[in-house]
């Protein structure tokens, strides 16, 4: 029962028959305790909790089907597909089955895939639907070489999925997140050479794009940066703290070093 509340909440009632383990003083305090009502059926009238009862009437009759069409099935495999069985099964008086009406919606089962009102495709032609890259795209996308993170280019080979993708370089296919390609446009015109270069973003203007966000806002963080340029969050840090001689203090970026008129505000 346990198990069935971690997944879908308290209920709200249990139905149960007469039985010894619904008296018990220990199931008592767990019902009382998480406000859940205790129904039980008339003693010795079997019909009054008959939803069980033909439940298990038709689990066993499954049961028995398939341990008798194969000896050798397992218990619990047949079990599990007598309940998706029942699960799956569309009443005639509801139009609906037991699992769309517990859920909210259908489930996929063999015959769902046969059918024509199969899932909403999520491609077109072979191209996902949401993908944010195509086939044939250029784009920079980072690899980790002898453990140290670059950034080359390629061309999007294949997409696995909405989120990745296979890129060909050179002679070589690698399986890439998005989160770690970008489009080409981010990348100055000086870096553009052949592909499996390491790319290093690291022109004067984009310095100057930085520089100017952190004299907006010196709390900026680089993750903040890095989503509002499109640049990677190495270009970034390297700009920073190499280029720019910022570091971080207090939450705010302030220069490394201080110039000749804040040192003499500082003496006096």
């Amino acid at each position: 029962m346990r198990n069935c509340i971690a997944r879908y909440g308290f209920p709200q009632v249990v139905v149960s028959d007469n039985g010894p383990p619904f008296f018990s003083s220990d199931f008592g305090d767990f019902l009382s305790k998480n406000g859940i009502s205790h129904v039980t059926s008339p003693p010795y009238h079997p019909k009054s909790n008959g939803q069980a009862e033909v439940s298990v009437r038709e689990v066993k009759k499954l049961l028995k089907k398939q341990l008798y069409e194969n000896e050798q099935v397992e218990l619990d495999l047949a079990l599990s597909r007598a309940l998706f069985f029942i699960r799956t099964d569309v009443n005639i008086r509801k139009g609906t089955s037991p699992a769309e009406l517990f859920l909210g919606r259908k489930i996929r089962s063999r015959l769902s895939v046969l059918s024509k009102e199969e899932v909403k495709v999520s491609k077109v032609n072979g191209q996902y639907v949401n993908s944010k890259f195509k086939v044939d795209e250029t784009v920079k996308f980072r690899w980790i070489t002898n453990g140290h993170p670059s950034w080359y280019t390629g061309k999007i080979f294949k997409i696995l999925g909405r989120n990745v993708y296979l890129i060909k370089q050179g002679d070589s296919i690698k399986k890439v997140h998005q989160n770690y390609i970008k489009n080409v446009a981010w990348i100055s015109t000086e870096d553009e050479h052949g592909p499996g270069r390491p790319v290093e973003p690291v022109t004067q203007e984009n310095i100057d794009k930085i520089h100017d966000l952190v004299m907006l806002d010196r709390r900026m963080t680089v993750r903040q940066i890095e989503e509002t340029l499109g640049f990677p969050k190495t270009t970034v840090d390297r700009i920073m703290r190499v280029h720019l001689g910022l570091r971080k203090i207090s939450a705010r970026w302030v220069p490394k070093l201080l110039t000749p008129d804040q040192k003499a505000v500082r003496r006096k």
